[in-house]
């Protein structure tokens, strides 16, 4: 019961990420963020209710859910940023095996690089979703994954490779805060 509170929403998340490239929600008219992007071009958004804050470039769109999760990104780049918040009193172990079969199953995936890490984030992974065809057109994600006392958190970042440096997601990565309970 509990591997499927956090699998759903996972799931939730991907098929919200593939309709927004397939779709182009988001405004098509923004320009794609450059890697090295002023801070004054940043801005913070605040989810109380999820318990955190992230900066991202301000010419991204911001769809909140429901479901746990907030995407902020630029579809027409299929640029994208997906925070995650999920109840959990699982391990982290368990945690990220589940959200790894997740990813495994609803895409073709290949995963680069996971692994235990210190500070924030507890845990690190690296991978392509290789359901697009031509090398160009694959997306490469990163994701990191904290854990509180009863709740954990996904931040995942996603482009296509050939672009993915161009966009801020170091300084959207360092950025993001958990809200003090």
């Amino acid at each position: 019961m509990n591997a499927m509170k956090f699998a759903i929403p996972v799931v939730l998340v991907l098929g919200i990420l593939l309709a927004l490239r397939l779709f182009g929600v988001f405004d098509v008219n923004t320009a794609p963020a450059q890697s090295q992007v002023p801070q004054s071009d940043l801005i913070t958004y605040t989810d109380e209710k999820l318990g955190f804050s992230v900066n991202h470039p301000k010419d991204w769109s911001v769809i909140q859910s429901s479901e746990g999760f907030v995407i902020i990104g630029n579809a027409a780049d299929d640029c994208f940023v997906s925070v995650m918040s999920t109840a959990s009193h699982l391990s982290l172990a368990v945690d990220v095996e589940i959200w790894t079969k997740s990813i495994k199953s609803k895409n073709n995936v290949n995963i680069l690089e996971s692994k235990v890490t210190t500070g924030q984030w507890s845990y690190y992974v690296s991978w392509e979703d290789n359901s697009g065809g031509n090398s160009d057109s694959k997306l490469f994600n990163e994701t990191y994954i904290a854990k509180t006392e009863n709740k954990t958190y996904t931040l995942n970042t996603t482009a296509p490779r050939s672009k993915y440096a161009d966009y801020p997601f170091p300084e959207i990565i360092k950025s993001f805060k958990l809200l003090q309970p």
